[in-house]
């Protein structure tokens, strides 16, 4: 019996601490917090990346911004070979120094390769296992992705995986070359404030909390209100610390997990 009990509440709170107790597996999770744009219909929403490039630049609380984009790379590791789908993230060109996140072998990106017409790339500890049989040379070898060259630069750490709870990135590469990876979008993607599709995260200073950086930010959102109001009408930034965030996002994992929590004691 005793057997028994231990072993369920082991893997019911091991549940649980996976879909709504883990923070993020960077340096100081907890200063880790979500920028939303948010309106009467999406409290929750993402941000456009003019309206990322507003905040970033006029935030001071939140004086490091990144952003990122989610989707399915079509990768292929020679030119004739089948293209794989892969998980990937399309990110600002700070992001890997804000989350504090130093590859394995190579860098990250660097502010110059977050410009149009760059074609680099950083892979996951994960692909480099499987598909490159962690060859030390990996730094520098080509793979195409979406039919474009890309430069691999860097490998992320084996304990990195991403921020989201359900979705772990193999492929990460800069936002200024999201139509080579998705040449379906349209191109003017990175230009229009209706298409609100990035996933905003900032790092707390010193001092600073997530309501202090909050008010700033409305404010910041409501002077972009009055300058573009046929895009950003009724919407204001809500900020929230990425564990609460992901709650909000997540309910119905996170009361899951409350309901396991709560069986876990009743076993107990």
């Amino acid at each position: 019996t005793l057997a028994l009990g231990i072993g369920a509440n082991t893997a019911m709170f091991s549940v649980a601490d996976a879909t709504a107790l883990r923070p993020p597996d960077v340096p100081r999770p907890g200063e880790i917090v979500r920028v939303f744009s948010s309106s009467k219909d999406t409290p929750f929403g993402e941000v456009s990346y003019p309206d990322f490039l507003d905040l970033r630049a006029r935030a001071k609380t939140l004086p490091a911004l990144v952003a990122y984009e989610t989707g399915d790379f079509a990768l292929a590791i020679k030119p004739q070979e089948p293209a794989k789908y892969l998980g990937g993230w399309v990110v600002s060109g700070n992001l890997f120094s804000v989350l504090g996140v130093e590859p394995t072998i190579g860098r990250g990106f660097l502010p110059q390769d977050d410009v149009v017409g760059s074609s680099v790339a950083v892979i996951s500890h994960r692909v480099w296992d499987r598909d490159f049989q962690k060859a030390s040379d990996v730094v520098g070898r080509q793979i195409l992705l979406s039919g474009t060259p890309f430069t691999i630069v860097g490998v992320t750490p084996e304990r990195f995986t991403g921020t989201e709870l359900y979705f772990h990135p193999d492929i990460f590469v800069p936002l200024s070359t999201i139509r080579s990876v998705y040449p379906a979008l349209p191109i003017d993607a990175l230009a229009d404030r209706t298409d609100r599709m990035l996933t905003v995260l900032g790092r707390l200073p010193a001092g600073v909390t997530a309501s202090q950086a909050a008010s700033e930010l409305s404010v910041i959102a409501t002077d972009l209100q009055r300058a573009y109001p046929d895009s950003n009408r009724g919407r204001t930034a809500v900020v929230l610390p990425e564990i609460t965030a992901r709650a909000r996002l997540d309910s119905g994992g996170a009361n899951g997990a409350l309901v396991i929590l709560m069986l876990v004691g009743l076993v107990l």
